[in-house]
């Protein structure tokens, strides 16, 4: 009864142990590790709590196993001084391999601030025993106990401790989940090598600890575009170039220095954070403007050749064109020069108004209120008593007594 007890305890303290890892994002340990999300003594008190219930939870099932060295491998090794040479082997060459991915990545290496350092040693080293004393050393150790191939074994606990890490989720870095697919392969073969965890849990710390330096994060890389001076970057114009003030402001704007670096590239959907832009104050390098040269290139604008003349092939114009009369002005072809008139002569025959044409109007009534003259059949009365014709009251005086004359 008791031994079955035991085995289901030990059942219950895996679980446990795997559920604490896979829920590392919560109390902000592991690729979560970060002091800016998790500040303060809440912060600490939360991340310490994980290496507590970690560590707790591997000493308990040391306890209950009855085999937890020869089958689970929870020691430091057969041979101690080949497991820590094998293990500062392990943690330089992980050294390297961090530190040119932080130059492929980023062209520089992000350092952190010397306050982030004492947590980045704690939870690398935490992080490190709980992670190989779980995968490398009880589930392997269980696989390898079963009958399991070694490397089929390996891949196993390698492909669960990747989950574990959830570096495969959308907006994570590849590159970070291929590292930590590489610290699960060599965990694995150092454990089977040394038949212990100490090996690999050194080199796996030292990894840890020299990603956190290069890239600024424990192991949560974002992708290319999503670090904050990235995305900050997209408020800044281009490298050597400013914004142009308006002269009826009074003020001219601050000058801003940076931009995207080469190759930059938002992902999809995303957009910058609200708020971002330079710091207040800022006013950049001097010397920013135009490039020298600036401008539209020369013969580029202007009239095209020939602009104001004459299209090709326009000879002279007509004769006679120009301003006056033209050559037809005059009396019609064969009817020759119009005669001088002398002071008695009139115009020549059949020349001048139109017939019933009676001149310029002078006054009095208008041409259709009445006659002009006697009507017809009218006739001067005759006789020594006879006076002249009543005035035609629509005529016009006459430069004679007596006459009338039409209006």
């Amino acid at each position: 009864m008791r031994e079955l007890v035991e085995f289901w305890l030990f059942i219950a303290f895996i679980a446990l142990l795997l559920l604490l890892r896979f829920d590392a994002n919560r109390f902000g340990v592991a690729e979560y590790d970060d002091e800016d999300r998790h500040g303060g003594w809440r912060g600490w008190l939360r991340r310490l709590s994980f290496y507590a219930l970690g560590i707790g939870l591997v000493l308990l099932i040391y306890v209950i196993y009855p085999q937890p060295i020869t089958v689970l491998h929870l020691d430091l090794g057969t041979d101690r001084q080949q497991a820590m040479l094998y293990g500062l082997v392990y943690g330089l060459v992980g050294t390297v391999i961090a530190f040119g991915f932080a130059w492929y990545r980023y062209r520089r290496f992000r350092l952190p601030g010397a306050r982030a350092y004492p947590g980045a040693i704690i939870n690398a080293f935490g992080t490190a025993f709980i992670d190989e004393a779980l995968f490398r050393g009880v589930i392997l150790g269980l696989l390898l106990s079963w009958g399991w191939p070694p490397a089929l074994a390996i891949a196993f606990e390698t492909i669960l401790y990747a989950l574990s890490t959830r570096l495969g989720a959308p907006g994570r870095s590849r590159a970070m989940l291929l590292m930590f697919l590489g610290v699960g392969v060599v965990g694995g073969w150092l454990v089977t090598t040394t038949l212990g965890i100490g090996a690999a849990v050194l080199g796996h710390a030292i990894l840890r600890f020299a990603i956190f330096l290069a890239t600024g994060h424990a192991g949560s890389v974002r992708p290319p575009g999503w670090e904050p001076e990235e995305l900050a970057s997209w408020a800044l114009p281009p490298q050597g170039w400013d914004i142009v003030s308006d002269p009826d402001d009074g003020h001219a704007p601050p000058q801003l220095q940076g931009g995207p670096p080469p190759g930059f590239r938002l992902p999809p959907g995303a957009m910058p954070p609200q708020g971002y832009g330079p710091p207040p104050g800022y006013a950049g390098p001097q010397g920013y403007g135009l490039p020298q040269g600036y401008g539209p290139p020369p013969g580029a604008y202007g009239p095209p050749p020939g602009y104001g003349g004459p299209p090709p092939g326009f000879g002279a114009p007509p004769p006679g064109y120009g301003p006056g009369p033209g050559p037809d002005f005059g009396p019609p072809p064969g009817t020759g020069a119009y005669p001088a008139m002398g002071p008695d002569q009139g115009p020549p025959p059949g020349y001048g108004d139109a017939p019933g044409y009676a001149g310029p109007w002078q006054g009095g009534p208008a041409p259709d209120q009445g006659p002009f003259a006697p009507p017809p059949g009218w006739a001067q009365p005759s006789g020594p008593d006879a006076g002249p014709p009543p005035a035609d009251p629509w005529a016009t005086p006459g430069p004679t007594d007596g006459e009338q004359r039409r209006g």
